[in-house]
């Protein structure tokens, strides 16, 4: 399962909507939510000491901040259990990323996620690149720009190509004809042809 953020503002309307009456179905609906992650608001609400008939008002920003502590997953150090699997293997990975060793390569992020498998370590992808690039500096090289400070008018600044007729999208003749007369008597800008 992957990691979402709990907002503050999705909490607050799903309290809200159960507060005026509504079912967890159209409270979910209302506030775009999971029926199953509705439910878990109201409950850790319902933990604290929420009462459906306290009205809506009691949605106070101490029990919203209260229900959001409830449901957030416990990350201690900011990251989830993948994040800690590969802690574990942090020196193999970063020989792997850096290359180290003589002759040897650095390797893809899918290869060394294919190797941690033969481990028996599955993580994430994204979660193998995160670790990858923030503890063992893959890819932390500048950017290069292929032929410096070019512009779309053929590299001079504030020029533009002229548009070929090919680039151009055909016009029938009905609809050039009419729309060649609208510009005629003055009221091209108002034409909707098309």
């Amino acid at each position: 399962m992957g990691f979402r953020e709990v907002s503050v503002v999705e909490v607050r309307e799903v309290l809200r909507a159960w507060l005026e009456g509504h079912g967890l179905r159209k409270v979910a609906e209302r506030a775009g939510v999971d029926r199953k992650t509705a439910r878990r608001y109201v409950e850790a609400a319902q933990a604290a000491g929420l009462s459906r008939d306290a009205g809506v008002a009691a949605a106070t920003d101490e029990l919203v901040g209260v229900v959001v502590e409830a449901v957030r997953p416990a990350r201690p150090n900011g990251h989830g259990a993948s994040w800690t699997l590969l802690l574990a293997h942090e020196e193999q990975i970063c020989a792997w990323v850096t290359g180290s060793g003589e002759g040897q390569e650095p390797l893809t992020i899918v290869k060394i996620e294919e190797l941690l498998a033969r481990r028996g370590v599955r993580v994430p992808y994204r979660t193998l690149h995160r670790f990858a690039t923030e503890r063992c500096g893959f890819r932390t090289k500048s950017t290069t720009v292929r032929g410096g400070r070019r512009r779309a008018g053929g590299g001079v600044p504030g020029r533009l190509r002229p548009a070929r007729a090919a680039d151009r999208p055909r016009v029938g003749k009905a609809q050039a004809g009419a729309w060649a007369d609208l510009h005629r008597r003055g009221v091209a800008g108002t034409c909707s042809c098309g």
